[in-house]
């Protein structure tokens, strides 16, 4: 942080001698770049007030300029704000930040029609679904979560990558759970193997542990569909393979909350 501090000390001292676009757009990435880093300290305080002077200068030149840069920097900016809000139980300020990004990466998309700009308003949209489940209304959820995954579906076909891949499983995951919340077992078991197959694709690919963390909560999920529905077979199924796979992943990090999980599956 040290660092960053004294690059953003430097930024600032060549913004008051040079005010051009490109002097604060590299502001904004100092400021951008110290958030991140308390961020990750758990400053959430700081970290907040560092994105806030960034929204500022990112609204500025978004005025100044009306670009895709300066748009695509203030959504960024917006979508930040949006989490920091949302962490801090604010969903009123968090739902605003995401509706502004939503509109300024809809606006980029709509001009550029990048996978980069499908990609983040992808993004956007699955916040603002996460917000209203969070809220209670599922209705508006499963319409945001629907349109991200369109937008993912398309991204996987055209990429075909590890990161489109695992993004499209989080769309189905979202789906597959507010279906269940809405007590259509049907459809929720619908979205959920479509999930379990993405994830042993992923699994199949990288081996990682966060691959096989989502395994085994595809088999979670179908597993508590299972239980609903009285269906004993695919409730020994997926329940063995879940607690296998809490098992394997205890054994290689020893965490106390994969311990938690091991638990939970026995």
């Amino acid at each position: 942080q040290e660092y960053a501090l004294l690059g953003l000390a430097l930024c600032r001292e060549l913004c008051r001698e040079d005010e051009s676009v490109q002097a604060r757009r590299n502001l904004l990435a100092a400021y951008s770049m110290l958030g991140d880093l308390c961020l990750m300290e758990g400053n959430i305080c700081q970290a907040e007030k560092h994105y806030q002077e960034n929204l500022a200068i990112a609204r500025q030149l978004y005025e100044e300029t009306k670009t895709i840069e300066s748009r695509s920097d203030l959504a960024i900016t917006c979508t930040r704000l949006g989490n920091i809000f949302l962490d801090e139980g604010n969903r009123e300020r968090a739902k605003e930040h995401y509706l502004k990004s939503q509109e300024l990466n809809r606006e980029i998309c709509r001009e550029t029609g990048t996978a980069e700009a499908r990609s983040n308003l992808a993004v956007s949209c699955n916040k603002l679904g996460d917000i209203c489940k969070g809220e209670g209304d599922l209705s508006q959820a499963e319409n945001y979560y629907l349109e991200a995954l369109s937008l993912r579906e398309k991204l996987y076909e055209e990429a075909g990558t590890v990161e489109s891949r695992r993004n499209l499983f989080i769309s189905c995951e979202r789906l597959g759970d507010v279906s269940r919340s809405r007590g259509d077992l049907s459809r929720a078991k619908e979205f959920y193997l479509r999930n379990l197959g993405l994830c042993r694709q992923l699994y199949e690919e990288t081996g990682t542990i966060k691959a096989k963390r989502d395994l085994s909560r595809a088999c979670d999920r179908l597993g508590s569909i299972a239980v609903q529905e009285e269906d004993w077979d695919a409730w020994q199924e997926y329940g063995t393979r879940y607690a296998d796979l809490c098992k394997e992943i205890f054994e290689e990090t020893h965490t106390i909350s994969d311990y938690s999980s091991l638990a939970a599956a026995y």
